[in-house]
């Protein structure tokens, strides 16, 4: 038991270098209130965020099952084992992490110029590398407009 929880906590601290230099929104967090207080966002962006939110909760709900039945199934007998579980958890993680960023993007793209800036200026703040935006289109996640 203890070398499972042991196993979870390395996988976790492996995930978390990949994600911070980028300045993340949060889309799809519990701080979607703050994303809206604090961006002063539009009614045409409140609704952009809601949507974009489920979508990447539906997303990532299914890679959270399968990271979840992975760790649940895969042998942890062996140093080979636990690597081999490493590398596929790490997989998922990625996945759902740029997922997110592409969300974040998203939102980002539909910020004004002062909304921007503000963003930029949070980031700095906490040394975070602000992130392009991304215009939504038909052919990508999200992309009702």
């Amino acid at each position: 038991m203890i070398y499972r929880i042991l196993t979870t906590l390395c996988l976790i601290f492996w995930m978390f270098p990949a994600s911070a230099q980028e300045c993340a929104l949060g889309v799809g967090g519990k701080d979607t209130d703050l994303i809206v207080l604090v961006f002063q966002l539009s009614e045409t962006q409140q609704e952009k965020l809601r949507l974009w939110t489920e979508e990447l909760e539906a997303k990532n709900a299914e890679l959270q099952a399968k990271a979840k039945q992975l760790l649940q199934t895969q042998p942890q007998s062996t140093t080979e084992e636990v690597e081999v579980l490493g590398a596929k958890y790490r997989e998922i993680k990625e996945v759902m992490l740029a997922n997110s960023l592409h969300y974040d993007r998203l939102l980002l793209g539909t910020f004004n110029e002062l909304q921007y800036q503000t963003y930029v200026e949070l980031c700095q703040e906490v040394f975070r590398s602000p992130m392009a935006p991304e215009e939504a289109t038909s052919n990508r996640p999200g992309g009702q407009e």
